[in-house]
């Protein structure tokens, strides 16, 4: 959703995949983390012209899927011996920009900055946290709800079903990201 003062609220569901790799004495070892996140976040577009930066926060919080331990070929599941936490929360700071194409669609550029808040390691000798980053590529599309003057002129029988003040007022970005 956004407002015509340059404020928005931004919300999603995700799959994030993430990890770690050591090389120690010739033996490789991978840490491949699976997390699905709810993110909810406000932000602000700067200008109006037709390419507008933004910058947004949006805390999550995420559920661990899939959590190994593996070197060469011995795997170790970490959920089943509950050596990370299953849950995680955190902060998503997000800089970017759109690039209208038109007045209704937009393609978009981001930078993800995901800092985690909890410890997951569940031993007391060692700390764990997520960080990570990631390059987004979007297209945006406005969707604007009808004001009651323009529901009236498109369908004369209308009667104010339509509740906002203006269309610049209920502005809806539909987002579909490439990592």
């Amino acid at each position: 959703y956004e407002h015509s003062s340059g404020l928005f609220a931004r919300g999603s569901f995700v799959m994030r995949k993430s990890g770690a790799t050591m090389v120690n004495s010739n033996a490789n070892y991978l840490w491949p983390l699976q997390y699905s996140a709810l993110e909810a976040g406000i932000g602000y577009q700067f200008g109006k012209g037709r390419i507008r930066p933004y910058i947004a926060a949006s805390p999550y919080f995420a559920r661990l899927l899939s959590a190994n331990q593996t070197s060469g070929s011995m795997n170790f599941d970490m959920i089943k011996s509950k050596s990370v936490k299953e849950t995680d929360f955190g902060l998503m700071l997000t800089p970017g920009a759109f690039f209208a194409l038109s007045d209704d669609i937009s393609i978009y550029g981001e930078y993800n900055l995901l800092t985690g808040l909890q410890n997951i390691e569940t031993g007391n000798n060692q700390r764990l946290f997520n960080r990570g980053y990631s390059f987004n590529l979007g297209v945006s599309m406005r969707i604007s709800k009808l004001t009651n003057h323009e529901a009236s002129e498109n369908k004369p029988e209308t009667k104010n079903y339509f509740r906002t003040k203006d269309a610049d007022d209920a502005l809806i970005h539909l987002r579909g990201i490439i990592n």
